[in-house]
């Protein structure tokens, strides 16, 4: 996604933010004007929120692996520190 097709879907927001509430015929003529500001297409509209989703999921995806990392090793500290608490009461009863 470019910066091109962040100001078209911000501006598509704001024209249907604009005309909230004003009837389906207003927000057709909202739109339409924004697209035809941006020598754009439904088409345009369609691959730039695509890009946004795909971007999306990329980021959840990335850190659905860094929670999973974490939680892997605060496994590990974990398991390790009952393994020094366990060490060290054995000391204590020797």
């Amino acid at each position: 996604m470019n910066i091109d097709d962040s100001r078209l879907l911000r501006e598509l927001r704001r024209a249907l933010d604009t005309v909230a509430g004003q009837g389906m015929e207003a927000q057709s003529a909202a739109l339409r004007e924004v697209l035809v500001r941006h020598d754009a297409t439904l088409e345009d509209v369609a691959r730039a929120v695509s890009a946004v989703k795909e971007r999306h999921r990329r980021e959840l995806s990335g850190l659905a692996r860094r929670l999973a990392r974490l939680a892997d090793q605060r496994g590990e500290d974990i398991e390790t520190a009952d393994a020094v608490d366990a060490f060290l009461r054995s000391l204590k009863r020797s």
